[in-house]
């Protein structure tokens, strides 16, 4: 098949420069051997890279041409030149045994070029390679030996996206965001600072991120935990390991053990640490708001959980009906932020209830989501009271497409947004997204994590 799919490309190339070899002839070259060297080869292309001097070609089988070149910068065909011909300056520009290319990019004298393999290959006309890699014209080296997925040459360095650094999961808390990567590494940052924290040495499986510290699971449980503040220590229930989940409001958390059991610690005002007795579940959230607001202090938490029989059972505060869930065993995740909860049903509906829900809407348009997050703590904001005394909360609700777009919804996603990135880039495709309290985070397609709100960054 390969075989067939590459005959027919030199085929097309040929009849190409049958077609177009007359236009040429009528525009012959004037200027010696140099009007030769940076006239484009007679061929098509799917892609096109263009540096300070010369330019390369993607043909449709893989293989690269390129042209034009430079005493300082690029390459000099006058040197470097493979095909089997007396004058080396014909205009049929080079190319080489190794193909396989899907990408090619180039800035400067410097050409790089992704491969199906993953691989990476770089090349240039005189000087050396950063690290100390000498390239020639003649013999593209690989960049590194590693799988890439993505990379941007410049005029003195190429920078690629490891395949093996490749975030897959991302966790976000009220003030810190960790992403897991491909190879079980895991890197933490605070949204307030912007200080990076770099969990450990160990390799796991997932993580999770609470309101001082984070979790990583190894094997079928959790069994490692770090903390952000030295003066903040790890509370001993979660340093304990053996749990298949945790979930922190930054007030009370809950963990969820192998058996279905859950167990939870911390403010229980209302009854939000305090689980059913006799009930098992499959998945639990946690959720907790306090502020002042009106001359007084506000706080609201609640946790929710999908049982193994599918059904949603909510204990805790109940003031805004964010305690009461719908009826239906169906579910198969449910998000809490303390004031309101959505869950996620089967057949890839969200439903919602609580503060600014009251008839359980769903999002604002009809479609297919595999994921549903919640603001913690509400939303964006800290509670605040109207002109007209009302104490206003804010809520918002992303879900994630089954095509890997994100909706978000509620009070703090208004059509007035004044500044900021309160939406992801409309180019982004994720394949899971977590939220905190004043920003939202993805892992898109490419492996990077995007995170939009306060703040907005991307990490790769």
């Amino acid at each position: 098949m390969e075989t067939d799919l590459a005959a027919a490309a030199l085929q097309a190339e040929a009849d190409l420069a049958d077609s177009v070899a007359p236009l040429f002839a009528e525009t012959p070259c004037t200027m010696d051997h140099y009007c030769e060297r940076y006239r484009p080869p007679l061929a098509r292309f799917i892609d096109i890279a263009a540096g300070r001097r010369h330019t390369c070609g993607l043909l449709a089988d893989g293989r690269v041409r390129c042209w034009g070149g430079s005493s300082f910068f690029g390459y000099d065909y006058a040197n470097h030149y493979t095909d089997d011909t007396s004058d080396h300056f014909t205009g049929t520009a080079s190319s080489w045994a190794a193909s396989n290319f899907v990408r090619i990019d180039a800035q400067g004298g410097l050409t790089c070029g992704l491969r199906t393999d993953a691989s990476l290959f770089c090349w240039t006309g005189e000087g050396s390679f950063p690290r100390g890699h000498p390239l020639s014209w003649e013999q593209p080296r690989p960049y590194e030996s590693g799988s890439y997925t993505d990379f941007a040459a410049t005029d003195s360095h190429a920078c690629a996206l490891d395949l093996d650094g490749r975030f897959v999961e991302v966790s976000a808390s009220d003030r810190y965001t960790c992403g897991h990567r491909v190879d079980g590494s895991v890197q933490c940052w605070d949204a307030w600072n912007d200080a990076h924290f770099h969990a450990s040495t160990e390799r796991f499986s997932s993580v999770t991120t609470a309101s001082t510290y984070a979790c990583g699971r190894a094997a079928s449980a959790f069994a490692s935990c770090w903390t952000f503040h030295p003066e903040l220590p790890v509370p001993d229930e979660a340093a304990a390991g053996g749990f298949t989940q945790l979930s922190d409001s930054g007030h009370h958390t809950c963990v969820l053990a192998p058996d279905g059991a859950v167990d939870c610690w911390g403010r229980n005002d209302s009854g939000e640490a305090t689980p059913p007795a006799g009930r098992s579940y499959a998945q639990i959230s946690a959720g907790g708001l306090e502020g002042h607001a009106g001359g007084d202090i506000h706080y609201h938490a609640h946790t929710c959980g999908v049982g193994k029989d599918g059904a949603l059972d909510c204990w805790g505060d109940d003031r805004f009906g964010q305690s009461t869930p719908p009826a239906g065993g169906d579910f198969v995740k449910v998000a809490a932020s303390g004031i309101h909860a959505c869950a996620l049903r089967t057949d890839g509906e969200i439903v919602c209830w609580g503060w600014g829900y009251g008839d359980g809407r769903a999002p604002p348009a009809s479609h297919d989501y595999s994921d549903v997050v919640v603001g913690a703590g509400g939303g964006f904001w800290f509670p605040y009271e109207t002109d007209d005394g009302e104490i206003v909360h804010s809520a918002h609700t992303c879900g994630l497409r089954l095509d890997g777009i994100v909706d978000c919804w509620g009070t703090t996603y208004s059509p007035n947004k004044p500044y900021n990135r309160y939406e992801p880039d409309s180019r982004s495709r994720f394949t899971s997204i977590s939220s905190g309290r004043s920003h939202v985070c993805g892992v898109r397609t490419d492996g990077a994590i995007e995170c939009w709100g306060i703040p907005a960054f991307i990490a790769y």
